[in-house]
């Protein structure tokens, strides 16, 4: 007959044990792992939880893509100004337009990495609208524009004339303003954390709280300088770096020139303007539903393949096209729109979903952001006006970056599957190595236990016997422990593909 102690450490055992067996499927299981997640989720269900996340959505998505809207139209208006009569108006010739272009995206590249790092040890709510009304206030006074030297670019022509100013500086003035204003806006309606924004209950702050540690398990969010070395030494983030510069070369060049590229193909100014919102509104639509998919599926790599191809085949129509088909051309610009634009969110998502605790993954996206920029000044050169209209080298200049794209992705996929695969290995091996710990560790306080091999009557050998024990059981406990833990975390910290 078993002894009490042995029953006890037997029950105690099977309740362990079917602990971990749960983890163990959890981890395995997703829809077990959701009904089980009450211990995260302060008791809120999956249909409060969908009303929370639509909150959150609702306050937080119309404001940040006003930002976006506005951060890229400042980036691409030189395009239409161009078409609107600037190189006119300020003698542009030769490269001036170009160089024009491109002197943006060397500032941006230096004060990206400084700007993310200043953005973890400020307020967002002070830094971002902060640094909107400095830019706001440069592109008001880019509406006093009169030559090369003091060109930074836009247009707006129906006011063309007024006030002495000519239609491509009203969009200075008018953006500023609008900049400005959203900026002083967003000092008082941007929300910094979920643990300080009053639009949600406490027991809600509490859950989103919880759900953001519980989605970034046993990653930093502190600030320390290693974090940024970690960013900036690491192979895979300049790897995602190149990809995104693969990408955003496409996408600059295509803001900087598709309105001149659409007037080239016989169409009068007014209405290049006009054509050239549809491969936006096309691109738009199939980010948003790239955007979905992506994150239903939980991959990254496949779809910038898809997207990457499909903007080659758009690219490769506008290159194949002879002149006197506009129409043909025309469809190729849209295609391209819809392979190009979305890849740029699936990028940057899957930079930032790998690369780690909070200040890294700021890093590294400022790192693929920044650098990747860079390519800004790539695209203001590869489409030159001795190569109107057909456009042929700057053409194919984007179809070798998006090829260069398309190989990266490749070789970045299979160096995540890799090492998801290693890590389920090591997982398995740990999981091998605990429990013959537990087993020994079991069976040792087993053999401790029983009285048929140790004289109990002896005070001293009892003491010693019972504080063995007791450490045993302890530590059985403890590798009991790291084990669920480690099932959890695998299920978790595994490299999204």
């Amino acid at each position: 007959m078993p002894s009490n102690k042995e029953k006890c450490l037997d029950e105690e055992s099977e309740h362990e044990d079917d602990q971990q067996h749960t983890a163990s499927r959890h981890a395995s299981d997703p829809e077990a792992q959701m009904a089980s997640e009450e211990t995260w989720r302060h008791g809120i269900d999956l249909s409060h939880e969908k009303k929370i996340l639509r909150k959150l959505d609702l306050h937080l998505l119309p404001l940040v893509s006003l930002l976006y809207l506005l951060s890229f139209l400042d980036r691409s208006n030189i395009g239409n100004a161009r078409v609107a009569g600037m190189v006119t108006d300020l003698h542009l010739v030769g490269l001036e337009y170009n160089i024009a272009a491109s002197v943006f995206f060397i500032l941006y590249c230096v004060a990206e990495i400084p700007s993310n790092i200043l953005l973890k040890l400020l307020r967002p709510s002070r830094w971002i609208p902060s640094i909107m009304v400095a830019w706001g206030i440069v592109m008001t006074l880019m509406s006093l524009v009169r030559s090369f030297e003091g060109l930074v670019m836009r247009h707006f022509l129906p006011l063309d004339g007024k006030a002495n100013l000519h239609g491509w500086a009203w969009i200075f003035l008018i953006e500023g303003l609008i900049t400005i204003a959203l900026a002083i806006f967003a000092y008082w309606y941007m929300y910094d954390y979920p643990s300080t924004a009053d639009f949600l209950t406490l027991e809600e702050r509490d859950f989103v709280v919880e759900r953001l540690k519980h989605d970034s398990t046993d990653l930093a969010t502190h600030y320390d300088k290693k974090f940024v070395y970690q960013a900036l030494l690491d192979w895979k983030c300049w790897m995602m770096t190149f990809i995104y510069m693969g990408i955003i070369i496409p996408v600059y060049a295509f803001s900087l020139f598709i309105p001149t590229i659409i007037n080239e193909l016989g169409y009068k100014a007014s209405t290049a303007q006009l054509l050239s919102t549809t491969p936006y509104i096309a691109g738009c639509f199939f980010t948003v539903l790239v955007g979905i998919y992506s994150d239903k599926l939980k991959r990254r790599g496949p779809f910038v393949l898809a997207c990457a191809t499909v903007a080659i085949v758009g690219y490769s129509i506008l290159y194949a096209t002879p002149r006197g088909r506009p129409g043909v051309s025309y469809a190729g610009t849209v295609i391209s729109a819809c392979g190009t634009f979305p890849s740029i969110a699936v990028v940057l998502a899957w930079a930032g979903g790998n690369a780690g605790g909070d200040v890294k993954r700021g890093v590294a996206l400022a790192l693929t952001i920044g650098v990747a920029n860079l390519g800004g000044v790539c695209s203001s050169f590869i489409y030159r006006s001795k190569n109107s209209p057909r456009f042929l080298i700057g053409h194919g200049t984007v179809i070798g970056c998006l090829l260069l794209a398309i190989v990266l992705s490749c070789v970045v996929m299979v160096t995540y599957w890799r090492m998801n695969k290693q890590r389920r290995s090591n997982a398995a091996e740990r999981k091998s190595i605990t429990r013959k710990l537990l087993s020994s560790a079991r069976w040792a306080t087993l053999v401790l236990s029983s009285d048929t091999l140790f004289d109990l009557t002896d005070p001293g050998l009892t003491g010693a016997i019972m504080m063995s024990i007791t450490k045993l059981k302890r530590l059985y406990i403890t590798i009991k422990e790291q084990q669920i833990l480690s099932a959890n975390m695998e299920a978790t910290n595994e490299m999204m593909v």
